[in-house]
């Protein structure tokens, strides 16, 4: 059915919410529309996506503010960030880039943060292998969750991202959804 994570489903759902005490884990696609994050925690080594922030035709700046409106009254001040190594460009050079802009919103509003942003890309495929394997390993393992109600992005992203016509690996990117499953991917 060219599904890319064809395993994805109900057994995935949860109802679960972010506690306040716990590390919010926050992961970036920077793309400009849909601006696509996916707000994550971890538990007993599974990882649960409990909420996001998905804007349309917005700068990683605008993302960052509804981050800490969303997330004001959340007790645990230190969130990792995970995303796109493209949002690093420009820092070489002094200048600002997505992350920066992101961190220093972060700063403003009393968090701390940690950049867990790898120096350059997953291979698409093993990114995407690593999200396949948290879904469902083939022992039937799932350690991916997603609350559907929360995470709507998030969920439908995994439901129906498909491959581009004629690819092996190649996401399709006229799916909206796409940009928020290769968050998922940086962070897994």
């Amino acid at each position: 059915n060219g599904r890319i994570y064809e395993d994805y489903s109900k057994d995935n759902h949860t109802n679960a919410e972010i506690m306040p005490h716990e590390q919010l884990l926050w992961m970036h696609d920077q793309n400009y529309t849909p601006l696509s994050s996916a707000v994550g925690v971890i538990r007993d080594n599974s990882l649960y996506l409990l909420d996001e922030v998905v804007l349309i035709s917005a700068v990683s700046r605008q993302s960052a503010l509804e981050f800490v409106e969303k997330f004001k009254s959340h007790q645990n001040k230190h969130v990792l960030i995970y995303g796109d190594p493209a949002g690093r460009a420009g820092e070489k050079h002094g200048h600002s880039s997505d992350y920066t802009d992101i961190e220093d919103v972060l700063r403003e509003n009393n968090w701390r943060f940690t950049r867990k942003v790898k120096k350059a890309h997953p291979a698409i495929k093993d990114r995407q292998n690593a999200v396949r394997s948290k879904i469902r390993t083939a022992e039937g393992v799932c350690s991916l969750f997603v609350n559907p109600k929360k995470a709507i992005y998030c969920d439908k992203g995994l439901a129906t991202v498909q491959l581009q016509k004629g690819s092996t690996f190649q996401e399709d990117q006229t799916n909206e959804y796409q940009h928020i499953t290769t968050a998922i991917g940086y962070c897994v």
